[in-house]
């Protein structure tokens, strides 16, 4: 069997991806975060062979890294990557031809990776492929706001990529009125950050829809279809709830765009839903957070991906989506619930953690220990 290396930025991403695979693969595990310091949560898990942490500020050092961490293992067949931040898939990016001469990546082109991790050239491309676009306007400086004042409020701000993500402090801001826009925009603009300004579409979380996929050499797709029932904050953020819901439209214009941009590898789109029209959000050019509802509801991709690139017989699972499962991550769900006082809720969790309808976003047990030990401090300290 291949080995499998996670290039990874998330603990929850990348343990969904090490309980999918060894569900019914036997293989040896490593995972290599970077610029994050979760490799302790892992280093006795019995299912993941070692892992590390890794401070990367350049390329240089991070070909350096890599060059010395591959040296130390005796890899009999090429390993399968996977990455679960869009940082390390622009790191590997760059190091294209290195990495396909040792590995086999569940990464698409280069093309793919530059242009869907700016929302800038994202915009720009899915709109070639007739996709429908919410109005959008990238402001770099002071000139740039006034074209703002004819877009229908609300408004979202969302920084352009991982870069300014780091220095922006939000993933996205509501601005609900021209003034609150201007005032928001000078200020991100005084710390030197261009971003985009983008018309929100009306609807709440249940109109917030995610398509994740895997699409072989061949061309052959499988995918999960859902709803982000529960974003923290609302609106704008985590899926802390998803439900998995089959889309004929969604999957359709899915998978015509796929196609035609010649997608290998596996990745993710989000939608936003007006009546009977869907709007392009974004893409992941990666295993997204809530890759484990892929499990649940029947469709394992990472398991899927894992079996096709190895020439394992996939085909033997049922591959047809069962839709009302649901996805839970009980850590944000929980802040979730708390932030927005929505005390009643609590009382519901142990009949939606204990559905048979219901997977739960898995951390290390080490990870729930820390977290709770960091609830009691706090406790302590009020």
């Amino acid at each position: 069997m291949k080995d499998i290396v996670i290039f990874a930025g998330s603990i929850g991403n990348t343990y969904s991806i090490v309980k999918s695979v060894t569900k019914r693969i036997k293989t040896r595990i490593l995972i290599v975060f970077v610029n994050e310091k979760y490799a302790s949560f892992f280093r006795y898990n019995r299912l993941v062979y070692d892992t590390e942490d890794w401070k990367i500020d350049s390329i240089e050092t991070f070909q350096k890294k890599i060059e010395l961490w591959y040296d130390k293992y005796l890899f009999v067949e090429k390993p399968i990557v996977y990455c679960t931040s869009d940082e390390t898939c622009i790191l590997i990016s760059k190091m294209r031809e290195w990495f396909e001469d040792r590995f086999v990546l569940t990464l698409p082109s280069n093309f793919i990776i530059s242009t869907f991790n700016n929302k800038s050239t994202s915009i720009v491309e899915a709109g070639k492929h007739n996709i429908r676009l919410p109005l959008s306007k990238d402001i770099h400086n002071v000139g740039d706001i006034a074209s703002v004042e004819e877009f229908n409020f609300p408004v979202i701000l969302k920084p352009l990529d991982y870069r300014s993500l780091g220095m922006i402090g939000f993933k996205v801001l509501v601005c609900y009125d021209y003034l609150s826009f201007k005032s928001q925009s000078l200020s991100i603009l005084e710390k030197g950050i261009s971003f985009q300004c983008q018309e929100y579409i009306e609807g709440g979380d249940e109109k917030s829809w995610f398509y994740i996929f895997y699409r072989s050499k061949n061309g052959t797709i499988v995918d999960c279809i859902g709803k982000k029932t529960v974003q923290h904050p609302v609106g704008q953020g985590i899926m802390a709830i998803g439900t998995s819901c089959d889309n004929e439209t969604i999957k359709n214009i899915s998978r015509t765009f796929l196609n035609q941009i010649d997608y290998i590898g596996i990745g993710g789109i989000e939608y936003k839903q007006n009546k009977s029209d869907y709007y392009f959000i974004e893409m992941s050019t990666r295993s997204e957070g809530f890759i484990r509802i892929s499990d649940i509801a029947g469709i394992p991709i990472p398991l899927i991906s894992y079996c096709d690139i190895c020439n394992l017989p996939y085909y033997t699972f049922v591959l047809k989506q069962q839709d009302g499962k649901l996805y839970v991550d009980i850590i944000i769900y929980l802040i979730h619930i708390l932030k927005n006082s929505e005390w009643g809720k609590i009382l519901k969790i142990p009949t939606l953690l204990f559905s048979r309808k219901t997977i739960i976003n898995v951390y290390p047990l080490t990870y729930y220990w820390f977290i709770f030990k960091q609830a009691i401090r706090k406790l302590l300290k009020m």
